[in-house]
């Protein structure tokens, strides 16, 4: 009798260490799958980002372009000038440090 159970014992150990692996082989893959779909969406929203100061820079080209400014900075520049081009910058450097 002893015996028996004792090989029922290792039998259940054996059964519960195979779940256990299984159960950490799925934990890694949905891991790395998760991983991929963030680097994705880091990637997309870095896109977004640049695209986005881009635009604002265009804007505020032809914003001055086209319409004399009431007020102007103390430097002469229209106000706000140059404020987007320096989000521009920060935005590359936190870029950078994803990649």
């Amino acid at each position: 009798m002893k015996q028996k159970r004792k090989a029922q014992n290792r039998q259940a150990q054996r059964a519960f260490r195979i779940r256990q692996q299984e159960a950490l082989d799925n934990a890694h893959i949905r891991m790395q799958a998760l991983e991929t779909e963030l680097q994705s969406a880091l990637t997309e929203k870095n896109h977004y980002e640049r695209l986005f100061y881009d635009l604002t820079d265009k804007y505020e080209q032809l914003a001055v372009k086209y319409r004399q400014p009431a007020t102007a900075g103390c430097d002469g520049a229209p106000d706000g000038a140059g404020v987007n081009k320096r989000r521009r910058e920060n935005a590359n450097a936190k870029i950078s440090n994803f990649d």
